[in-house]
């Protein structure tokens, strides 16, 4: 089931904690389509959508633009009220824990720093929650799975996949992303191809030499028999 294998990610946009349509979708196993057509027919004042849903895009896997909309946590709670079916108020709660769960996030890092007497908190040096890391390694194990030819070399790709994104933000760890560069990361696993130097290409080579190598060698013992 999707909600088992997912989890709500809330990240941080604009100082609060938001979430995307495109994640409630996936979460609540609707089609994005579909919650966007939901938040378009909210009969909310003008000024409450502009604060609590901001309109987007994003890119998928083949670079193309599709709208979305960031998510605060109230206006996650006005469109999930009309979500209903079996599971819908489990998949409720655990999207209300996961914003509880980011803003004690933010309460405490503020209070750190207000403590030690640090400058204001810079909501965008904020880590990746434990969630977000969890859903990273499960687009992480996706793609390896998409890419990758054969399963022993699962290792190679991982490598390959993960040096990637370390280049790519500058971290020692994908840990290491800032929240704030959540959704870049996620779009960034999402468009790796393996038209690029993949290991497989490596591989490809590597046994192509091999193959000849073993047939030099088969013609070279043929050829000490007949001499013998």
């Amino acid at each position: 089931m999707k909600g088992k294998e997912l989890v709500p990610v809330v990240s941080i946009v604009n100082n609060q904690p938001t979430t995307t349509s495109k994640n409630i979708a996936e979460y609540f196993g609707k089609e994005h389509k579909n919650v966007l057509r939901d938040i378009q027919g909210l009969g909310v004042p003008k000024d409450f959508r502009r604060l609590n849903f901001e309109r987007t895009y994003y890119e998928n896997g083949q670079s193309k633009r599709h709208p979305m909309y960031i998510i605060t946590r109230d206006g996650f709670t006005i469109l999930a009220m009309g979500f209903t079916g079996k599971k819908a108020m489990q998949f409720k709660i655990a999207y209300i824990e996961a914003f509880n769960g980011m803003e004690a996030q933010l309460k405490r890092q503020y209070e750190k720093r207000i403590e030690a007497k640090y400058q204001p908190l810079q909501i965008e040096n904020l880590t990746l929650s434990e969630d977000q890391k969890a859903e990273i390694r499960r687009l992480v194990n996706k793609k390896v799975g998409q890419l990758c030819p054969k399963k022993s070399w699962y290792p190679a790709y991982y490598g390959d996949v993960y040096r990637a994104i370390k280049a790519e933000f500058k971290v020692k760890t994908y840990k290491d992303v800032p929240s704030s560069l959540y959704y870049d990361l996620r779009a960034f696993i999402s468009s790796m191809s393996d038209e690029e130097d993949q290991p497989a290409n490596v591989y490809t080579a590597v046994s192509e030499v091999m193959a000849d190598m073993e047939g030099v060698l088969k013609r070279a013992r043929k050829t000490i028999a007949q001499l013998n």
